[in-house]
């Protein structure tokens, strides 16, 4: 259930995250903020929703903290937050749930219009510790089954991705020494994160650091690229 939006203060966005929960009896219990998921046109089709049911009633049980600093976050965006009348339901993704109840690496998948707001209720533990739900609505991500990208011999390669080649070259060069991991180790890493860490670097800009003599040399951020046709 959407309970609320919030707004950061120096955000041009019409909404920074969504407050979501799900029901325990009459209880609606909050599960974490939003962030992603969503783009210009989706915020603009879902304020339209927002709008009508906008409250000055804190929908859930406990009133939640939105600028509460986090270990990944210690000093975070102060925003504003913008309750709503918890009639809406979205689809919303994660990793897991942490020991406190909030979902951990939440992604937005879309509203739903066939699920009755009483259906979105707390997850429920097995004994064996496998966490199963009561509702589709929110889901934890399947885990990777990708494979490596490249091969682990070849010093060069070239792998056709999406109808493009691209060119791997130097991939035996270490990067981390002491652990003696490779720039092929890198690829490949990347490579199987990928489904997980795309969600949350899509449509935001990018500094990469860079260090090419390894990570014990001297290293520089690489951006601004100038004399290059666009």
């Amino acid at each position: 259930m959407i309970g609320g939006f919030t707004l950061n203060d120096d955000s041009n966005k019409l909404f920074s995250s969504i407050l979501v929960g799900v029901y325990e009896g009459k209880k609606l219990i909050y599960t974490g903020k939003v962030g992603t998921g969503f783009n210009a046109k989706m915020q603009k089709e879902m304020m339209a929703q927002f709008e009508p049911l906008i409250t000055r009633k804190v929908p859930f049980a406990e009133e939640p903290d939105v600028n509460k600093p986090s270990r990944f976050r210690p000093n975070p965006p102060h925003a504003t937050v913008t309750w709503l009348k918890p009639e809406l339901i979205g689809e919303v993704s994660y990793t897991e749930m942490t020991s406190d109840g909030v979902m951990r690496h939440p992604s937005f998948e879309g509203m739903r219009s066939d699920k009755k707001a009483k259906t979105v209720v707390l997850e429920k533990e097995k004994d064996s510790n496998e966490v199963i739900t009561d509702s589709s609505v929110i889901k934890p991500r399947a885990a990777s089954k990708r494979s490596t990208l490249l091969n682990p011999t070849e010093k060069t390669q070239v792998k056709k991705i999406n109808k493009h080649e691209l060119k791997f070259t130097n991939l035996n060069k270490v990067f981390w020494p002491k652990q003696q991991i490779t720039k092929r180790d890198l690829i490949n890493y990347y490579y199987q994160i990928a489904p997980y860490i795309l969600p949350y670097l899509k449509g935001r800009p990018q500094s990469m650091n860079r260090f090419p003599n390894g990570i014990a040399e001297e290293g520089f951020y690489f951006k601004n690229i100038t004399g290059k046709s666009t």
